[in-house]
């Protein structure tokens, strides 16, 4: 009976584990989704926006050569000049922008053979302004002609923004039906883990009821961990148990006087933080996790008022009862005293090797 029962208990797990894996899948495609058609949205934004640049730049021309035309004046020649280092640059981001579109890039084509035929017209009003070969009867027609060719690039952008317009709209659309798939697919994965946390707690309510046995266990097992608790205590060396990701699990009395800090503030807190140098500190608990232990490893903890200590660490991993790593467990032994010794000493034989 008892067989039957473990095997259903796992089938669940099974199953619940399954189910969120498929979750969490059709939520990363969704996202994924929301991601792709939130580019397109922007990407429909910036040809827009360049549409705007290249009409802007054709008003700029027109209006420095219109001021030029009637004036003589060269500084009305500034946002002409500014405008045709820009012009064609715009116009070929603009195709490049749209070429997966053969409708905008048809227009991109009569855009640019407009464009070309406004500057030329420029440039030829420009000349004729220079050697004063301009009547009044020609400058209407010159401004008649370069009304009609603005117009025309007005025209061919308009129909470029609508249809962007219109690609905008429907990708809003897009963009927020994927994004309310994907809230409501939270909220069903939230409802989902909710009721099998509930199931799972009351299996192994059930399990601890109907197992008394385990419940003795665990008690003798509880005052094995107060046991192991005081005698870690009891230790002048600073100890400390360190997760899989370098926090910092639990600590001991001597780790908070060497430290400086509080038992609750060490806890959760980076394990390398507490070092002069907290890369090689990190790098010596990836070796325990490489290795399962570490030997003699040098480091100097530094108290929150300055002090250093000199100390060795030596650590190894600890597991579960199937052999799983759940951290590390780390003792230093204090050797500043060895350090100075050390320092000491070679002072004096260096002062005795001067001449």
């Amino acid at each position: 009976m008892k067989f039957i029962s473990e095997k259903k208990i796992s089938l669940f797990y099974f199953l619940s584990v399954f189910i969120l894996i498929s979750f969490l899948v059709v939520l990363y495609l969704n996202n994924q989704k929301v991601k792709s058609t939130g580019y397109l949205v922007e990407h429909t934004r910036e040809v827009m926006n360049l549409s705007n640049s290249v009409m802007l730049d054709i008003l700029n021309i027109e209006t420095g050569a219109r001021g030029y035309l009637l004036t003589s004046n060269s500084s009305f020649l500034e946002p002409y000049n500014k405008s045709i280092t820009t012009l064609d640059s715009n116009i070929a981001t603009l195709a490049l922008l749209t070429k997966d579109n053969p409708i905008q890039q048809q227009r991109i084509i009569v855009l640019k053979n407009s464009a070309s035929e406004r500057l030329s017209l420029t440039k030829q009003i420009i000349k004729e302004v220079q050697n004063k070969a301009l009547t009044p009867d020609s400058i209407i027609n010159i401004l008649k002609k370069a009304k009609i060719q603005t117009d025309e690039i007005r025209s061919v952008l308009n129909d470029v923004n609508q249809d962007e317009f219109n690609l905008l709209k429907q990708r809003k659309k897009e963009n927020q039906k994927d994004s309310t798939n994907t809230q409501w697919g939270l909220a069903l994965l939230l409802f989902f883990i909710i009721v099998i946390f509930i199931l799972i707690f009351l299996i192994i309510k059930n399990q601890i009821k109907g197992n008394k046995e385990l419940a003795a266990s665990t008690s003798a097992q509880k005052l094995l961990s107060k046991y192991s608790l005081s005698l870690i205590e009891a230790s002048l060396d600073p100890l400390v148990t360190i997760s899989v990701d370098g926090k910092i699990m639990d600590v001991n009395e001597a780790s908070v006087k060497v430290t400086g800090e509080t038992r609750d503030k060490l806890i959760g807190t980076d394990f390398s933080d507490y070092f002069t140098e907290p890369e090689k500190a990190r790098e010596g608990y990836k070796q325990v996790f490489e290795k399962g232990f570490v030997s003699d490893y040098p480091l100097i903890i530094r108290h929150k008022n300055g002090n250093l200590t000199d100390v060795l660490y030596n650590a190894s991993v600890y597991k579960d009862d199937k052999g799983n790593v759940l951290g590390v467990f780390a003792a230093a032994r204090d050797v500043t005293a060895q350090t100075l010794l050390s320092k000491y000493s070679l002072s004096l034989i260096e002062a005795s090797l001067d001449p």
